[in-house]
């Protein structure tokens, strides 16, 4: 059959440590906020199915970059906060994992070269000076720098639409995701305090303390709830499940700001991460509904 069943087991293990690697799950949604940016404007409402396809893929395949290379240059000191990741337990970087990188970088570039959006590439690669600069010393010289940088790549994968055109809608969402992903950074760092304070970071969870930092993040979080609540889709239902969603955030915020210890950080991030899905989901929702 020229099929050899012996190399099946290796290949599923490389597509498994690849989809790691890229972060599909989150790359995928940041290459659909990117499309969704698009389709909320007048002009995106005329674009052909596959230009939204070349938008998606190419955004999906630039996020999914940006999570590998910053993964590759923490391989060391990710040893102390995930050591059961392939990269962690391996002394040099494999050839095919790097070759899996150039490629995603080589997909972004050639189907952005061909998205009908102006100045599109040149988006492209400003997101993608931010994403490497944040991997290669930003966030060792600043932590809170870092963390405004990632939430900002984040939120910024919503600005594809504002090339073509104003939509208050997606200025909206994208406040809301930078400030949920500004709290949640800053639980990751809290989580992650143990390598990074090894690897001689400057997080805020190092420099000011683990209790400031936490309370810090729900603040923001707070701040990102009430943002959710004043830029609410339009019309009654997802209007009114938007209110619930910011009330009941902005309630769980004031409680992890008074009670800063009562789970684990790793379980908080996690949760704006969700919050954040949630969010988008209902903008979609009251778009398509």
């Amino acid at each position: 059959m020229g099929f050899n069943t012996l190399q099946l087991p290796t290949k599923i293990h490389h597509a498994e440590i690849l989809a790691q690697l890229f972060r599909m799950g989150n790359s995928t949604l940041l290459g659909a906020l990117a499309v969704f940016s698009v389709d909320e404007t007048q002009l995106g409402r005329h674009w052909a199915g596959f230009d939204l396809v070349l938008l998606f893929i190419s955004w999906t395949a630039l996020a999914a970059t940006a999570y590998a290379i910053n993964d590759l240059v923490d391989r060391i000191r990710d040893r102390v906060n995930r050591p059961d990741r392939y990269l962690q337990r391996v002394d040099q970087t494999p050839l095919w994992i790097i070759a899996s990188v150039m490629i995603a970088a080589g997909v972004a570039l050639l189907t952005g070269a061909f998205v009908p959006l102006d100045r599109f590439l040149v988006l492209e690669i400003a997101w993608s000076c931010c994403a490497i600069g944040y991997s290669f010393g930003l966030k060792r010289r600043s932590g809170l720098l870092a963390n405004l940088l990632t939430a900002f790549c984040v939120a910024t994968s919503a600005s594809p639409g504002l090339l073509q055109g104003y939509s208050p809608k997606i200025l909206s969402l994208l406040l809301v995701l930078f400030l949920l992903m500004l709290a949640r950074e800053i639980w990751k760092d809290i989580e992650d305090e143990p390598g990074d304070r090894l690897a001689g970071l400057r997080t805020i969870p190092i420099l000011r303390g683990k209790t400031i930092a936490a309370r810090s993040a729900s603040a923001i979080a707070a701040a990102g709830c009430v943002a959710l609540i004043l830029g609410r889709p339009p019309g009654f239902t997802f209007g009114m499940i938007s209110s619930g969603l910011g009330i009941a955030g902005f309630v769980a915020s004031a409680w992890l700001f008074a009670w800063p210890d009562i789970m684990p950080a790793r379980r908080i991030q996690r949760l704006h991460r969700y919050a954040a899905i949630a969010v988008f989901g209902v903008f979609i929702a009251g778009s398509i509904l």
